[in-house]
């Protein structure tokens, strides 16, 4: 009688124990999340900065083509590059500077525009796009890259 009394041990995880693993598990997968974002939005911009230098190259035959650099009016500023730069924008310069190449997709979430530089030759702007605070990523001809948010700061 007393064989049948004895309690049978069990194996396993208790409830504490599980729930401690899934709480490491949610910390360690917001961790990864965080630092992935992070790579996509510098590899975006790294992608932006490889396509204005692109399109700098194609001024350069343009203006050897046409005796002026391409300019879209009204694209002259942080500003105005925000609200300058669409599909249809970056559609022209890809045509007028880079042959027609599709480089520009929205995936990227940039749109360009190409302006006067001021104390250049030219500015080209590329515009993130449906952000609350925009990056604004801008090129001259002196290949001079300038990065910075709508609000100032630098992105």
């Amino acid at each position: 009688m007393q064989n049948s009394l004895k309690l049978k041990k069990r194996s396993g995880f208790s409830l504490i124990e599980l729930l401690v693993v899934v709480a490491i598990l949610g910390i360690i997968s917001g961790i990864g999340v965080l630092s992935y974002s992070g790579y996509v939005e510098s590899t975006k911009r790294k992608s932006v900065e490889n396509i204005l230098m692109q399109m700098s190259l194609g001024q350069s035959e343009y203006y050897a083509d046409n005796n002026v650099y391409h300019t879209i009016h009204g694209c002259n500023s942080i500003g105005s590059a925000i609200t300058t730069a669409t599909d249809i924008t970056s559609t022209q310069l890809e045509d007028a500077l880079l042959g027609g190449q599709d480089n520009v997709n929205d995936e990227l979430g940039y749109h360009f525009c190409s302006g006067p530089g001021g104390t250049t030759n030219f500015t080209i702007w590329a515009a993130e796009q449906g952000a609350s605070d925009a990056c604004v990523i801008s090129m001259n001809s002196n290949n001079t890259f300038t990065k910075i948010r709508q609000d100032g700061a630098d992105c």
